[in-house]
């Protein structure tokens, strides 16, 4: 037990029903700050140690709630888009709408976040043009063994124009 600031004792050994009881506030939208603030919950210090224990079964419950945490969100979001409303109303309802969507996109986003898509695209939005800079450049009529012969020569002539500058 750990005594808060009222010399109170907060539970800290980890038991299912106190996980279950965080997990279910959690899916039912209460942060864990909020929820570790009641009395008879472990301070947030501790439920993020349970959580960071490497055998934490509590974890995994904790992911599924706050999946569904963010599955309310989306749900809150349509029933305020919903609503009616003046203008004042409106400019609430538009703030309370984007926390929901920032909230949710964090918690799950894969399901909520935004997609980000990668086109590429040529010329004047046509085909991508792939081309080969460097490498082999022997023209499509010419055989391997016309290929290696012309570049001998090359060489060769390469070679002979580089003896015979130096020896000038």
């Amino acid at each position: 037990m750990v005594l808060n600031l009222c010399g109170m004792a907060r539970p800290s050994l980890y038991t299912q029903a106190i996980a279950d009881e965080i997990c279910e506030r959690i899916a039912a939208g209460e942060s864990l700050r909020k929820i570790c603030i009641d009395k008879h919950m472990p301070s947030a210090v501790t439920a993020h140690a349970w959580l960071n224990r490497a055998d934490s079964a509590f974890l995994k419950q904790y992911v599924r709630a706050r999946d569904c945490q963010a599955d309310l969100y989306a749900e809150q979001i349509i029933t305020i888009a919903d609503g009616v409303a003046d203008n004042e109303q409106t400019q609430r309802d538009r703030l309370r709408v984007d926390a929901r969507k920032w909230v949710a996109a964090r918690l799950a986003p894969k399901k909520y976040g935004d997609r980000v898509l990668t086109e590429l695209s040529g010329p004047e939005g046509g085909p991508v043009q792939n081309q080969m800079v460097g490498g082999i450049d022997k023209p499509p009529d010419e055989t391997r063994e016309q290929w290696i012969e012309r570049k001998a020569k090359e060489r060769a002539v390469k070679l002979n124009g580089h003896t015979n500058g130096a020896g000038s």
